[in-house]
């Protein structure tokens, strides 16, 4: 009976016990590979499953062990964010108080829906946490009307940035994507139609 990290997922193996059975049945998330003949569970939602396995005598690599940890230090965190009023966030974009919680949100949680409301600068929300994470490419989805607008919010607080938008006929596009591959560090913005013709080209980047 043991508990393995593969894929950012906690695996879960044993020889088949019906009581076992019922009781991954009931665990949240977990889904079944018949191939491999093992359960798994993203390791964001796994915390409590695991630890109730461990009781059971399931024994967890180290490997899996810290992934937890480092999820549950998320968690934690995002569950202090998520009440905070202000927090530190180093930058040299003006957020407000606010401001700095939501990008400090994004950052440490990796992944997230900004509901923010209209006006409360979700743009300069991502362009600061996208600086914070010193990433070298950004991928923005959005509508068509919206593509030269996101343009000019980058350029307004990184007047250095390589903001790059996606148009023009698809042969056009093609070799647009070609130079695009050649870049290292780019803000990359495409409206959602053309990310659905072109998703593999995108993938491809």
């Amino acid at each position: 009976m043991h508990i393995t990290l593969k894929n950012n997922h906690i695996a879960i193996s044993f020889t088949y016990n019906e009581r076992l059975v019922a009781c991954m049945r009931n665990l949240p998330s977990r889904k079944y590979d018949p191939r491999t003949k093992a359960w798994y569970i993203p390791v964001q939602s796994a915390y409590e499953s695991v630890r109730l396995l461990e009781s059971k005598g399931f024994s967890v690599s180290g490997e899996a062990r810290q992934a937890l940890e480092d999820s549950e230090a998320i968690r934690k965190r995002a569950d202090e964010l998520r009440t905070a009023k202000d927090t530190e966030f180093a930058t040299s974009l003006p957020l407000y108080p606010f401001q700095k919680v939501v990008a400090s949100f994004m950052v440490e949680t990796g992944s997230c829906l900004n509901a923010c409301g209209v006006g409360t600068g979700k743009s300069l929300q991502f362009i600061a946490s996208s600086v914070k994470l010193n990433r070298a490419r950004h991928l923005i989805v959005c509508p068509k009307s919206l593509m030269f607008y996101w343009r000019e919010e980058i350029l307004k607080w990184l007047p250095d940035a390589n903001v790059i938008i996606a148009k023009g006929n698809k042969n056009e596009r093609l070799k647009l994507y070609k130079n695009v591959d050649k870049m290292s560090k780019f803000y990359f913005i495409i409206n959602y139609d053309l990310i659905r013709i072109d998703v593999d080209d995108i993938i491809n980047i």
